[in-house]
């Protein structure tokens, strides 16, 4: 103790300026009292990151070495392990500064403070710690519903016509979310094909960092987030469970390894990335971890700039690993695990199981480095099994490396198959690639095998150059049964304008192997498109080329009428060789209930017209109310609000704002996407009119996927009403509570009146209270509605209920 006061009564004497970090760096020390100083017993606060572990008597060296002497007391609020593991390690001694080698437990830096003989040992987990995983509890009463997407395409020509409709269902009930999607496809014609089949209807819950699913489903999809291996399109009725970040509450990943900065009094940490300034933070004296939490995913060099008194007094470099959709560092396994037996669950020609045999499957992610996830997945059944192993390694921000491999066994064959891509980032956004894909297959027949085996190699290229113009080049070496040689496309393409005008130029060219062997497949072409309005409403574009040496040449114009249009564009064309001319028309509309898109084309060689389209509808159920909306504003939509807006305004332009988006909203029924599992306050605005209000003017939501919630809200264009209220007798009202459609407020002592109500509001409510009845009172007619405050020096009300017991 006596030891601890000299060294208080020395602090006037240190330096506070100086980086009190490093022992070796206490300046400012007198010459006797460094002497009796080191190597002498210190008692010191030992903290593991932010948490005291325990009091504790150490010797330090001049040079920086520390070696803990005793215990003297423990912090009972931290774990006995961790305080028995750390105080072995201190006895074997640290150095004080950052641990460059031989760090045991994680230990990154060790600093000491002479002001407040604190000892602090910081390690990997100082910041992933920060970043607790809490999670959403959901209430009981969540909200049920259906969200329904429906998609029909078809094709008619001469000869044949083809027709495909699918369907994905999404609901909510009882706390579980349910989904089921179903798939019809067939052809009329000389090759008459016919299918339905049903291959998804299960019931889900999302618990706490899990799923458990239960029914009918296909492994290989929606499984979490794991890649999990199945048999392709196969479904299995049965159970999966799987781990699942659907319900943290801290979604902010935090970088994987911390960085750590030496504050000084009133100072400022700059993170700078590419040039650019994307963090700011204010730091407390001494060494602390850099907060990771709002710094964008991935892994990447940073610049640290330390600001004190508007100077940079100090710059170092860094990097930041924060893997891609790993929320949690330290949850680095990641599971999914499902079983059950094959079932196909279709109709017509579609292909049936002769037997529905047991199957088990998974998968495992290791996040084994934050720039390394590595996985393996794997399905099997009596007969056959597929096992699968991958790694995603991040070489650096720009360069990606890919590796997979795949070996199925059926009762017939063996299939092997490798899959090695890289990819990398060009500065000014080009991308290049480089990529080699083997397959091998050994088929199993009576008596006999035969193996089949093919390799790709290729290359991909994508530039910007100056000119705004662009280059895509494309190579591949393919040596399969089918095709074998070199092959290449290249295409580029040039963005001018011409008195004020847009203009595209693009040529290309593309040479390959022919199918079997065959002569080469061969091409080029030159095209120029032109607005020929400056909005780019109108395009016309024309291009001609060579195919395998028979000339073409085409025109096509298209118009685009704009954001308000129920038409997103109409079109048509011509294109012209020397055995055939093609009259082709388009057209896509895109309404508030369904969007589609149609085409139609007349061949003069055999005079034949083919004619298709697509039709895409989301129906949205809930709240007892039915909505229906396009489906390309809303593909991703798991959850949604069914709002039904009444206004008295035509120019209100009703918002509705949240965390998803802030939506428009027509008069009648709109449907707002939700924000899945967090609570969420959505606000209901006017943006336009005058003196016009909403009510309510927000509502407080939280969905589960599936859950659709019905709201009704008014745009109202109110006054000030400022005015006097008496009863039937002639008494004025004082200090009583009155309400109108739109607000309430209270009576002042001296009889006045000053309330907010709807223009086309007849009447006010005065509550019963105290003993006095409930009152009605009528506003007079003809009010000017253009008025914003309107005074009146009498209303009259009069009784209208039983006085209010006391």
């Amino acid at each position: 103790m006596k030891k601890t006061l000299f060294t208080l009564i020395l602090l006037p004497l240190i330096s506070h300026a100086d980086d009190m970090m490093l022992a070796s760096n206490m300046r400012g020390l007198p010459e006797d009292f460094r002497r009796y100083f080191y190597d002498s017993e210190i008692i010191v606060q030992v903290y593991l990151n932010d948490t005291r572990l325990f009091d504790a008597a150490v010797a330090l060296k001049e040079n920086g070495d520390l070696l803990l002497l005793r215990t003297i007391d423990d912090a009972q609020d931290t774990d006995q392990d961790t305080r028995t593991l750390w105080s072995q390690v201190l006895e074997k001694g640290v150095s004080i500064g950052k641990c460059e080698k031989a760090c045991p437990s994680g230990l990154m830096a060790v600093q000491y403070r002479l002001d407040n003989s604190v000892l602090r040992l910081y390690t990997t987990h100082y910041e992933t710690a920060r970043a607790r995983s809490t999670y959403i509890a959901m209430p009981e009463d969540t909200p049920g519903g259906i969200i329904m997407y429906n998609d029909a395409s078809v094709t008619n020509s001469v000869t044949s016509r083809s027709w495909g409709i699918n369907s994905s269902l999404t609901s909510s009930f009882a706390n579980w979310s349910q989904k089921a999607s179903f798939q019809s496809s067939g052809m009329d014609g000389k090759y008459h094909y016919s299918s339905s089949s049903l291959y998804e209807l299960y019931t889900q819950k999302e618990l706490r960092g899990s799923f458990v699913r239960l029914g009918f489903f296909t492994p290989d999809s929606d499984t979490g987030n794991v890649q999990t291996s199945g048999f392709g399109y196969d479904t299995v009725v049965g159970a999966m469970w799987g781990t699942s970040d659907a319900l943290l509450v801290n979604t902010d990943s935090v970088s994987a390894w911390p960085v750590y900065v030496t504050g000084r009094n009133q100072s400022i940490a700059e993170v700078w990335r590419d040039g650019r300034l994307i963090h700011t933070q204010q730091l407390q004296t001494g060494v602390q971890a850099l907060d990771t939490r709002h710094l964008p995913g991935g892994i990447y060099d940073i610049t640290i700039k330390i600001i004190e008194n508007g100077q940079t007094v100090d710059t170092q470099q860094a990097q930041i690993y924060k893997p891609q959709g790993w929320n949690d560092p330290n949850r680095r396994w990641r599971l999914n695990l499902w079983s059950g037996q094959h079932r196909t669950l279709t109709t017509g020609d579609g292909r049936l199981r002769e037997d529905n045999p047991f199957s088990v499957g998974g998968g495992i992610d290791f996040l084994a480095h934050p720039r390394a996830v590595l996985g393996l997945s794997g399905a099997a059944t009596e007969k056959e099994h597929q096992v699968r192993t991958r790694a995603n390694i991040t070489l650096s921000p720009d360069d990606t490396l890919f590796a997979q491999y795949t070996l199925g066994n059926t009762e017939y064959q063996l299939n092997q198959n490798t899959d090695i891509r890289y990819y990398r980032n060009i500065p000014g956004g080009g991308s290049a690639s480089l990529f080699w894909r083997s397959a091998t297959t050994d088929i199993y027949g009576h008596r006999t095998t035969s193996r089949q085996q093919g390799d790709t190699w290729g290359s991909t290229l994508s530039l910007r150059l100056p000119w705004s113009t662009s280059l895509i080049v494309n190579g591949q070496y393919m040596d399969t049964a089918w095709r074998r040689g070199l092959g290449a496309d290249i295409s580029i393409t040039t963005l001018a304008t011409l008195s004020g005008r847009d203009m595209n130029f693009r040529v290309s060219a593309y040479n390959r192997p022919g199918f079997n062997d065959n002569r080469r497949d061969h091409g080029v072409s030159f095209g120029v498109s032109l607005s020929l309005a400056p909005a780019a409403r109108h395009t016309l574009s024309t291009e001609t080329g060579m195919n395998q040496n028979q000339g073409y040449s085409s025109l096509n114009y298209q118009w685009q009428p704009g954001d308000d249009h129920s038409i997103r564009s109409l079109g048509g064309g011509v294109s012209y060789s020397q055995q055939n001319t093609v009259i082709s028309g388009n057209a896509s509309v895109d309404t508030p209930y369904v969007s589609g898109d149609g085409y139609v084309q007349h061949n003069t060689h055999g005079n034949t017209s083919t004619a298709g389209g697509n039709l895409s509808q989301v129906l949205v159920m809930g709240g007892g109310r039915v909505a229906s909306v396009n489906g390309n504003n809303s593909r991703s939509m798991e959850s949604a609000l069914i709002v039904d807006v009444d206004s008295d305004d035509e120019t209100a332009n009703v918002m509705a704002s949240g965390r998803m988006a802030e939506t428009r909203l027509k008069v009648g029924r709109n449907i707002v996407p939700a924000e899945l599992w967090k609570k969420d306050t959505v606000q209901f605005t006017a943006s336009g009119g005058e003196s016009v209000q909403v009510f309510p003017p927000f509502d407080s939501v939280q969905m589960q996927r599936g859950s659709v919630k019905y709201i009704k809200v008014k745009a109202v264009k109110t006054f000030t009403v400022v005015g006097m209220l008496q009863d039937e007798d002639g008494n004025v009202l004082k200090n009583r509570y009155v309400s109108s459609d739109v607000s309430g407020g209270v009576i002042n002592s001296e009889g006045v009146l000053t309330l907010d109500s709807g223009v086309d509001n007849q009447k006010l409510t005065v509550r019963a209270e105290n003993g006095q009845p409930a009152m009605q009172c009528a506003l007079p007619s003809g009010m000017d509605r253009n008025k914003k405050v309107q005074f009146f020096s009498t209303i009259k009300c009069r009784t209208t209920g039983q006085r209010e017991r006391k």
